[in-house]
C-alpha cells in the first residue's frame, strides 16, 4: 500500500496545522479530493475536531478545522500510526511526535 494513505494524509494535516486548516488546504497541499471526507470520518470515530465558518475574501465562507486539545491530537496520530502499520512502516519516534504535541493545548 502506498504511503501515505487518505487517512495519513488528513492526520498529517491536522497535526501540522494546530491553528486550524481549511479543507482546501488539505486538498491543495496534501494532493487529495474532499479531504473533509476523511475530518468527517475522524469526528465520527470520536476525535473532536472544532469546526469554524470563515469569511473568504471574496465573500464566500470556507470551514476551518482545527484539533480541539492535545488528547484529540494523541488519537489522530493513533490513527497516524495505524496507517503507518498498513504501508509496513515503523510508528512515529517520540521525536516525531514531540515536534507535533506541545502545539495543541492540555
Amino acid at each position: 500500500m502506498k504511503f501515505p494513505t487518505r487517512r495519513a494524509s488528513v492526520a498529517i494535516a491536522l497535526l501540522e496545522h494546530p491553528q486550524g486548516i481549511s479543507g482546501r488546504e488539505i486538498d491543495f497541499k496534501y494532493g487529495l479530493n474532499c479531504g473533509r471526507n476523511e475530518v468527517n470520518h475522524f469526528i465520527h470515530e470520536g476525535v473532536n475536531i472544532l469546526k469554524s465558518d470563515e469569511k473568504g475574501n471574496r465573500g464566500g465562507y470556507f470551514t476551518v478545522y482545527q484539533i480541539a486539545n492535545r488528547q484529540n491530537a494523541l488519537k489522530v496520530a493513533k490513527i497516524l500510526n495505524t496507517e503507518r502499520k498498513r504501508c509496513k512502516l515503523p510508528p512515529l519516534t517520540d521525536e516525531e511526535m514531540n515536534q507535533y504535541l506541545p502545539h495543541f493545548k492540555e
